[in-house]
């Protein structure tokens, strides 16, 4: 079953958005420029999430209703909050790999010192040691 409703723009105007759903696999796709890239724009979330203040036309409601009962239905919520919570362990990794390059750059350029070599080693592993976790599963 295919479904197409009219999302509001920042702007005002509308975005189309189609969604479709074959034996429980929900598709779904927006011709807003983020979704032209691909990405999960916030038409298509909230419209799966019945959000009718994204509707540009309130006669959709309908079908808006059905779209979200298929999300409902889905393991849609479990995965984006999944995608949520492995883009928030990748923000601190490069949080703390920025922080690290800077403790390591400035451990190598002090004015006059050079590093032996057991001495870089140490700076490293403390930097390793300190690395928050990031392991997906």
């Amino acid at each position: 079953m295919e479904i197409m409703l009219l999302a509001k723009s920042s702007d005002g105007d509308s975005y189309h958005v189609q969604f479709e759903n074959k034996e429980g696999l929900i598709t779904a796709f927006c011709d807003c420029q983020a979704g032209q890239w691909g990405k999960f724009c916030k038409h298509k979330w909230k419209l799966l999430h019945g959000d009718e203040s994204m509707l540009f036309d309130s006669s959709q409601v309908a079908d808006l209703m059905t779209v979200a009962s298929w999300a409902a239905a889905s393991t849609i919520d479990n995965l984006y909050a999944d995608v949520e919570k492995y883009e928030k362990k990748r923000e601190a990794v490069e949080k703390h790999n920025k922080k690290a390059k800077k403790i390591l750059k400035d451990k190598l350029h002090k004015k006059n010192e050079i590093l032996t070599e057991n001495e870089f080693a140490n700076a490293w592993s403390s930097i390793i040691k300190a690395s928050p976790a990031f392991v997906v599963g």
